[in-house]
């Protein structure tokens, strides 16, 4: 690292020496370099720019007056955030962009550009003791000629945090693998304060800082000069990739599984497969927010599953085939957990005829249900992840969107499932534009309270054209959901995943 900090300070040293000489205003002799220097919590940018302006300062060789400038001084005050509607979601989202005044940075940048050489410049600091940010606590002097302005968000391309690169003369973005990040902002919080116990710090980088930094890392692409501090910057001659840049990987697989902090909404959360979804993601750490119709033990559900597994969840009746409702419940999901990362459209009803015998107001009431209800979720849900730049998708379909399953007839719920995998591979390739993914699981027999009415003879024959023999437990499915929901799935996305005892791959 020490051979790359020599390569910054001549880079600068260089860099300025040209500026100086190519300033068309030629009374100034102290032009500014600015370099905006960002990367996600925990990356060690601080660090990287405080040594780089100590060893520009120590040089034998003349050399420009160098300053560091933190952008921690534009945190919102406590009081801004508990006046904002989603007071509490602020705080505990603090450090997040819209919890910065991102206006007053770019102000700041440009005040750092005209008063070069004529006048100093006041800039807000961050005192750790009160939490808040002190007004006017750092002065840039006029002669100072490299201002390093360092924070997190500097270099994304979301309003107004966009406008900076086109003030500055260098754009430098550092990189850091996750585990290394969560452990150093972890040991922040504990050493500031912030949280008394390691646990506790853990949970607050997995669930702000980690997130934030995932943010950085998606929106900052291709937006800098220099990456991890260690290439040149020079695109002279270079051909420019259109390759999306790996997002935050954990090196453990136990990790990469994991939801703490997350939030996940499930329809149907209170049937038999909904039930032991949200059993299984609240496992993982992730908060529930259980979607039922009419189910007399949704709210029992909730509590056992908030007790079992020392997590957030609450029952919603909503009723997935009016889509008002449905962004209603959406949007009081956000407001009471802070947040949402996974929709998952589970509710479904069956047909109970063929296509000829069935009524058309039944058939009418499937559709809305089972196809009309998962893009409603899908929509209201896809409208919030697109906002924040992330989310994640799961549509409850089944094997019966694959193949017209016996002796069964039912047109109507097969052509519903077959439709729900065709809009979760459609929606995936829309999604992932801005991040978002999205998948659907195609359940075979499950043993549930709804299968139990089935005819002793027509279970006979399901599993007769099932290799394994059986039908499943529902807990059998609680691994691919898991999966598809957390970040162990970051490169799965408009795909179907078939957990039906081998009755498709006859």
């Amino acid at each position: 690292m020490e051979s790359t900090y020599h390569t910054l300070v001549q880079r600068i040293i260089l860099k300025w020496a040209e500026k100086r000489r190519t300033s068309s205003d030629t009374s100034n002799v102290h032009p500014r370099l600015i370099i905006a220097l960002a990367g996600p919590p925990g990356s060690g940018k601080t660090t990287i720019a405080q040594k780089v302006v100590s060893a520009i300062n120590a040089s034998q060789e003349p050399h420009p007056n160098s300053i560091v400038l933190s952008a921690d001084g534009f945190h919102l005050p406590l009081a801004a955030l508990r006046a904002l509607p989603n007071a509490a979601e602020a705080i505990a989202r603090r450090g997040a962009p819209w919890t910065f005044d991102g206006q007053a940075v770019i102000d700041l940048v440009r005040q750092l550009r005209a008063s070069a050489g004529l006048r100093p410049v006041l800039a807000p600091t961050f005192d750790h003791k009160v939490k808040d940010p002190v007004s006017d606590g750092f002065t840039v002097d006029a002669d100072v000629q490299v201002c390093i302005v360092e924070g997190n968000y500097l270099l994304v391309d979301d309003e107004p945090w966009n406008q900076i690169a086109d003030l500055v003369d260098e754009r430098w973005l550092v990189r850091v693998e996750p585990t290394l990040a969560r452990r150093r902002v972890a040991a922040r919080h504990l050493t500031a304060g912030i949280e008394e116990t390691m646990e506790r710090a853990l949970f607050r980088a997995e669930s702000n800082d980690m997130v934030n930094g995932e943010f950085v890392d998606r929106h900052s692409e291709g937006r800098y000069d220099s990456s991890n501090m260690a290439t040149n910057g020079s695109t002279n001659g270079a051909r420019k990739s259109i390759r999306a840049s790996n997002p935050p990987i954990e090196d453990s697989v136990f990790k990469q599984f994991r939801l703490d902090g997350r939030t996940v909404i499930i329809t149907g959360g209170a049937g038999g497969i909904g039930s032991e979804i949200a059993r299984g993601l609240a496992e993982a750490g992730a908060n529930i927010a259980i979607w039922y119709n009419s189910s007399k033990a949704a709210v029992t559900i909730a509590a056992t599953i908030a007790e079992d597994f020392g997590v957030k969840t609450k029952a919603y009746q909503v009723n997935v085939t009016n889509y008002p409702a449905v962004e209603v419940a959406v949007a009081e999901a956000v407001k009471d957990f802070g947040r949402l990362d996974v929709m998952i459209a589970n509710a479904g009803i069956p047909s109970k005829a063929g296509g000829l015998d069935d009524k058309v107001e039944d058939w009418d009431r499937v559709r809305a249900v089972d196809f009309d209800g998962a893009y409603y979720c899908m929509r209201a849900a896809g409208l919030v992840f697109r906002e924040q730049k992330r989310g994640v998708g799961i549509i409850t379909a089944s094997m019966s969107g694959h193949a017209a399953n016996v002796p069964q007839e039912q047109s109507c719920y097969n052509a519903c499932k077959a439709g729900t995998i065709h809009l979760a591979r459609s929606l995936a390739v829309e999604w992932a534009k801005w991040g978002g993914r999205i998948n659907s699981v195609s359940p075979g027999y499950i043993d549930t309270v709804i299968s139990g009415d089935c005819p002793f003879e027509m279970k006979e024959e399901w599993f007769s054209l099932t290799p394994l023999r059986r039908d499943a437990d529902p807990r059998e499915l609680k691994g691919v959901y898991l999966y598809l929901a957390s970040d162990a799935s970051s490169y799965t996305t408009g795909a179907d995943f078939i957990v039906d005892g081998g009755y498709t791959a006859r």
